[in-house]
């Protein structure tokens, strides 16, 4: 019954066992998330889902970051979930191929916010959310990720794990919490294909799917007890071979949580060691736009299936482009949020550099992914010179790690002109100190 494993893990949580280094990364993923969510405010989903809210209504339990609105737990997680995701700036765990934080968080923080729980005690959700999550996605994939979008699906286990050991539930509440979630668990990658929308409603609807299982599981509603690994349960319908060993091996004791890559670049994480390669290229040889007669990109089969197409006709095929994504990193030095926008996207320079793109499987990369979101990238210049650099690991991933000091930086960059000044330092401070915090409310207050 992992299930119940997983509920006593959770139930069993304490700030004080915690090691030191799963501490501190609950403080790199809280300042990773606010910075997306606020970035995320004031993107093209804002007006949709903030008048989605507005329509829902709901009571005053939770704020709607980068706003002065506040509304109920679920609305909030929602709406925040949504913000988080919508930029592709967001953690993420390779071999899980999953964003964890962007489900885990909205749901802690909403239902901390609301109970007025303390620093460590959302610590201990971010880490129960955490590795829940993670382990089970490591364990359904990566065939899940042919078809499922595991941030949605595997999202509603996390969601519940966090928000059930913030509302305190018993091991059996924890247990049924978990049976309902993963009977709610949903996400398909046809918006892709389609390239709609729907990707960041898919952490939204994880976020707010685990808290109702665990308001639910409270009021005595039942879940299924073996809704992972039963005949008709998760891992059933949506893996071709789960490992079900994996998910409680050494539980409590290892912790895959460590596993968890910042990104740097904006767009999907499997362009981006293409941007790492095409920046070094870059840079080294100090190569202009102009001077390039061809680029050719190389990946593996997952990384072409996504993000193979040249041409992207909106915002969300040039998240999920290689080819984009490494035009800005020749053209500006960067592929970042500002390169979001269809006049770049359209642009002369982008386009002509675009024209001259090619992107390709390597059987080699094939090989070692999921291991590694590896690349090639391959420059040809107008004079003849070719160089070409190969990138094991995205920056950010834990080999190629970035420093505090680095996501500080990019936090402000993220929220410049969102909240003032005033609240970026304070809420750098808040979350160096999150363990002191009584109330969560003190860092909320800054982030509306």
């Amino acid at each position: 019954m992992i299930s119940r494993e997983f509920a006593k893990f959770i139930n069993a949580i304490t700030y004080d066992a915690l090691p030191e280094n799963v501490r501190e990364l609950a403080k790199v993923s809280l300042l990773d998330y606010i910075s997306c969510t606020l970035a995320g405010s004031r993107s093209e989903i804002e007006p949709i889902f903030m008048d989605l809210v507005d329509e829902l209504g709901g009571n005053a339990q939770a704020s709607i970051y980068g706003t002065n609105v506040k509304s109920s737990v679920v609305n909030a997680a929602l709406v925040n979930a949504a913000y988080a995701h919508v930029l592709e700036m967001d953690d993420i765990h390779r071999l899980a191929m999953y964003h964890p934080g962007i489900v885990v968080l909205p749901a802690a923080l909403a239902i901390a916010e609301r109970d007025k729980l303390s620093g460590k005690q959302l610590i201990e959700g971010i880490l129960a959310g955490y590795e829940v999550g993670i382990r089970i996605g490591v364990a359904i994939n990566p065939s899940h990720f042919k078809i499922w979008h595991t941030t949605g699906t595997v999202g509603a286990f996390s969601a519940a794990s966090s928000a059930g050991k913030l509302m305190g539930l018993s091991v059996d509440e924890l247990t049924n919490a978990l049976g309902n979630a993963g009977s709610m668990a949903a996400g398909l990658w046809q918006f892709n294909i389609d390239a709609s929308m729907t990707k960041p409603l898919h952490p939204g609807k994880a976020s707010v799917n685990g808290i109702l299982a665990c308001m639910l599981a409270k009021r005595g509603f039942t879940g299924a007890e073996n809704i992972i690994e039963g005949a008709k349960g998760f891992g059933t319908a949506m893996s071709e071979a789960p490992d079900y060993d994996f998910m409680i091996r050494d539980l409590g004791k290892v912790y895959e949580f460590l596993g968890i890559g910042i990104k740097i670049h904006s767009g999907c994480r499997h362009t981006s060691s293409s941007v790492d390669g095409a920046l070094a290229l870059r840079n080294a040889h100090q190569i202009k736009p102009e001077e390039i007669e061809r680029i050719h990109s190389k990946t593996y089969e997952l990384g072409m299936d996504l993000c193979g197409a040249i041409f992207p006709q909106n915002i969300p095929q040039a998240k999920f482009s290689i080819a984009y994504c490494v035009a800005c990193a020749f053209a500006f030095g960067r592929c970042s949020m500002e390169e979001m926008n269809m006049d770049v996207v359209q642009s002369d320079a982008i386009q002509e550099l675009l024209k001259k793109t090619t992107v390709s499987v390597d059987e080699g990369l094939e090989r070692d992914f999921p291991m590694g979101y590896a690349s090639i990238v391959e420059v040809t210049l107008k004079d003849g010179r070719t160089f070409s650099e190969f990138t094991p690991h995205c920056t950010g991933d834990p080999e190629n790690p970035v420093s505090i000091d680095v996501m500080k930086d990019r936090f402000i960059s993220m929220t410049n002109g969102i909240i003032s000044n005033d609240s970026q330092t304070n809420i750098l401070r808040l979350v160096d100190d999150l363990e002191q915090m009584q109330d969560i409310n003190e860092l909320i207050r800054y982030l509306c």
